[in-house]
């Protein structure tokens, strides 16, 4: 007797059909593009160097390596950092279902794996795509004649990949898919560096970090304490207290502005802290950048 197969009824979660736009390009120090919305997703990926974010309710600065994405009808509005060379990938497409949002409103690390996707997506845009024309009124991509059906799947295909393995990976995404640096630390060590990096611009607790690491706090503490000579929050403290020197020495922003990017709870506060890792107060530190020209940058203490 001929035995029967039963069928199994997959589901989809994303399906992407119409795509905006998706190129890569590098931004003159001066950029800064207009504060727009509209009815489509839209995100920004940075490649090389940082990208300022603008939104309604915040303002981030988008690190290397990091994705950020717009929901439909969202204000936002891109610029350049000063004396900041940027390349970054921007694309926009329509999706009205809601499996996308817990993407919304995030800066996002892309590990190996969604890279490949990302990548591949940004490969298949370049063959069909022979062109982007900016008018005073719309941007456009010009579709190359020479382009197959095949290479249109494809696209979609692995825009949609990048994205399911953007969501699958949410939970995880800052840990083992990453390269980690070799800093002669154990791996827990070392994977605990790099999610401390990669969220200067949000807040972290030890809970939380034990909890993307799956270890306790009595053991991260305890093996942080044994090659760092510092304690974990300190440690992370430390690290935006070296990203705000690099602000402050932009020239850009206030001192407000850079407690708020790095997620100090106060000004009060981060100029405490500030003080405590440098010896002097913000203000004090800018008025010697003023005075060296910003070459000689002041040692963190131990």
């Amino acid at each position: 007797m001929e035995k029967l197969f039963q069928p199994s009824l997959l589901n989809k979660v994303i399906q992407l059909d119409n795509i905006v736009s998706l190129f890569y390009c590098d931004l003159n120090p001066n950029f800064k593009s207009f504060g727009e919305t509209h009815n489509y997703w839209e995100f920004i990926y940075s490649d090389i160097g940082s990208v300022e974010i603008i939104t309604e309710t915040k303002t981030v600065i988008l690190e290397e390596g990091h994705i950020y994405f717009h929901k439909p009808n969202e204000y936002h509005q891109h610029k350049s950092m000063k004396n900041i060379k940027a390349s970054i990938c921007n694309g926009a497409f329509y999706y009205n279902g809601n499996a996308l949002d817990r993407l919304a409103g995030k800066s996002i690390f892309l590990t190996n794996s969604a890279k490949c996707y990302f990548f591949n997506a940004l490969k298949y845009c370049s063959e069909i795509f022979s062109s982007v024309i900016d008018t005073q009124n719309m941007i456009y991509q010009v579709i190359s004649p020479d382009h197959s059906l095949e290479q249109e799947h494809l696209l979609i295909n692995n825009l949609e990949s990048f994205l399911l393995e953007l969501l699958i990976s949410m939970d995880t995404l800052l840990c083992h898919d990453h390269h980690v640096p070799k800093t002669g630390y154990p791996p827990l060590v070392d994977e605990a560096i790099v999610i401390m990096k990669q969220c200067l611009f949000s807040s972290l607790t030890l809970s939380s970090l034990c909890q993307k690491l799956h270890c306790s706090k009595s053991t991260l503490s305890a093996m942080f304490k044994k090659y760092t000579t510092s304690s974990v929050m300190n440690y992370y403290t430390q690290l935006k207290i070296e990203k705000a020197k690099e602000l402050l020495c932009l020239d850009t922003y206030n001192i407000t502005q850079v407690s708020d990017f790095l997620n100090f709870c106060n000004v009060n506060y981060f100029s405490n802290q500030f003080k405590r890792y440098t010896k002097l107060n913000p203000s004090e530190y800018c008025k010697s950048l003023k005075n060296n020209n910003c070459v000689q940058l002041l040692e963190l203490s131990t």
